[in-house]
């Protein structure tokens, strides 16, 4: 029996990776309500970072050349992607998760593909193609279509539901600036493991600066001292911010990356039914439908 093509490869990684995201986030969301998204994000960013140096210092000892190209101009750069991406984005994408949800929130988040797009209209100025303006409708069509059920459904305030939607895309705004500012530095640094460890490095100065000077590392403490809330955040890092980022790598190496942007916005979709079993939430097949609506469009502008 031949073994797996490396597109088949990168297919099933880019489906995992997407999966894990949605189950990682899903997971977070009592720990967001219980400590807030502050203290989920430092605790994210800690034991991520702790991953992938340890990773890196494994590789290093077994012969493998991990800081080839990482030259001290990228890892400048790396720096400030993580600080813009993972202690900016993933702060306001898990504020997001505890105001309206991990679904819509999710959703929101998954937009990141079309402000990347819109920023490099900005920059360059090239003409949209048929497939990216197909995919800019079915995004907005879908997440307005999703936001509305979610503002009928949901017994909250209306500053609640739209701080959420407004915290969901500034994650993904961020997302996006994060992605355009580390373009560079990612290719010139070989190795996605030190990228990773980096950013998440740059993302955890950024996190404790803002801690010492807000006094906010009290809730921090007190996730660390819950035992069962810190063995519960635990998985969701390991899954999510560790290997979710992996599979991704793989995913991007192993097949074209416009297949892999496409199966990588899979990720709203993914959570609708982990949601629904791990926080009972109900299973509305319209907002179904019209998460899978927005994920065709960001399919769309990843592959036009």
């Amino acid at each position: 029996m031949s073994g797996l093509s490396p597109e088949s490869l990168g297919v099933g990684a880019a489906l995992v990776s997407s999966a894990l995201w949605a189950w990682a986030s899903t997971r977070f969301t009592p720990l967001i309500t219980r400590h807030g998204p502050f203290a989920v994000n430092l605790f994210k960013t800690v034991i991520g970072a702790m991953l992938f140096w340890s990773t890196a210092t494994v590789l290093v000892l077994t012969g493998s050349s991990v800081f080839a190209g990482c030259t001290p101009d990228a890892v400048g750069w790396l720096v400030v992607s993580g600080l813009i991406g993972l202690a900016i984005g993933d702060y306001c994408l898990l504020a997001s998760i505890g105001r309206i949800g991990v679904r819509q929130a999710i959703l929101l988040h998954a937009t990141a593909p079309l402000w990347l797009l819109l920023l490099n209209l900005a920059g360059t100025g090239p003409t949209l193609r048929a497939p990216q303006i197909a995919g800019i409708v079915l995004v907005v069509a879908g997440v307005m279509d999703v936001t509305r059920r979610r503002t009928r459904s949901a017994h909250l305030s209306g500053n609640r539901i739209r701080g959420g939607i407004i915290l969901g895309l500034l994650a993904a705004v961020a997302q996006a600036v994060a992605i355009q500012t580390s373009k560079g530095p990612t290719v010139a640094c070989e190795s996605a493991v030190v990228v990773s460890a980096v950013r998440l490095t740059g993302a955890l100065v950024g996190l404790v600066i803002v801690a010492a000077v807000t006094r906010r590392l009290g809730s921090f403490l007190g996730l660390l001292r819950h035992r069962q809330d810190r063995a519960r955040a635990v998985e969701p890092v390991l899954l999510g911010t560790f290997l979710g980022v992996l599979c991704m790598t793989v995913a991007i190496n192993a097949t074209h990356e416009a297949v892999a942007g496409a199966l990588l916005s899979l990720t709203p979709v993914f959570a609708v039914p982990i949601s629904c079993w791990l926080l009972r939430e109900p299973m509305r097949w319209q907002t179904l439908i019209g998460t899978c609506v927005a994920a065709a469009g960001v399919a769309l502008i990843s592959v036009g």
